[in-house]
């Protein structure tokens, strides 16, 4: 069974095997392989006739949801002009899928990626090469695909993650972007961020070596290092700034739109 708390619940959510809320919606899966959304229907909360049956995973992002079936094919609705409305691309043989605030991406099984919505933030995928993909994924006006030879490409709004310029991103292990920034860890566990200066993309003078994990919200982003402490910055009020806090002891850490939370290791 699930807990949800929040506005708009009016579903029943026992026997769910998997579950995510996104800006304005929520999808959950349930043991049968059948899925339930609710939340905004202007945004995506409303599927309308879509067939929600034989669903292997989903989830909701900012303006849109997708669904892949135990068939690998996938559906998606919300917002058409934010990745809601796939349009002609055929949407089969999909292994992995995702939607971010101004695009959706879904990787193939023969390791090609396709993306659609916003051509600015990473619906247009002209002359960029998405073959070999290992993993992606789309943020809030950016995406980033990491390919099987370790190296990343990004594409989008080029003053919020997607333009890295003259970064060197090969080797990359795993990558992130989030409304304004992009982070990537490296293989030798050094990470390295661009995008907006003021939302994250400006470490400073930050050691961001021995890096274990890696994330980057809306507006700051936080590492763990190896030796289990933690370190953040961005936009102090929303998260950039721990203060006086012990950021030691860390063993998971993450940053959501206004905060950021950290487990220790003592529980």
């Amino acid at each position: 069974t699930a807990i949800v708390w929040g506005s708009g619940v009016d579903k029943d959510i026992s026997n769910i095997s998997a579950g995510m809320c996104g800006h304005r919606a929520c999808v959950a899966v349930k043991n049968d392989g059948t899925a339930i959304v609710w939340g905004e229907d202007g945004c995506k909360g409303n599927p309308g006739n879509l067939d929600l049956l034989n669903i292997k995973n989903a989830m909701c992002g900012i303006n849109a949801c997708i669904a892949v079936k135990n068939d690998d094919t996938a559906i998606v609705w919300g917002n058409g002009n934010y990745g809601g409305d796939a349009g002609s691309l055929e949407l089969s043989n999909i292994a992995s899928a995702m939607c971010g605030g101004g695009a959706c991406i879904a990787i193939k099984k023969d390791d090609t990626a396709i993306a659609w919505g916003i051509e600015a933030f990473g619906g247009n995928t002209t002359n960029i090469d998405l073959s070999n993909i290992a993993t992606a994924m789309c943020g809030g006006v950016a995406c980033i695909a990491i390919k099987k030879d370790a190296t990343a490409i990004v594409w989008g709004d080029k003053d919020s993650g997607g333009d890295a310029g003259d970064l060197d991103l090969s080797n990359i292990a795993n990558a992130m972007c989030s409304r304004w920034t992009c982070i990537a860890v490296k293989q030798d566990n050094t990470a390295i961020v661009w995008g907006s200066s003021t939302k994250g993309s400006d470490a400073g003078n930050l050691d961001l070596s021995n890096i274990s994990s890696a994330m980057c919200s809306w507006n700051s982003c936080i590492v763990v290092k190896r030796d289990d402490t933690a370190i953040v910055w961005g936009d102090a009020d929303y998260g950039g700034d721990a203060g006086n806090m012990d950021l030691s002891n860390v063993s998971a850490a993450t940053c959501g739109i206004f905060a950021c939370i950290a487990v220790k290791k003592d529980r």
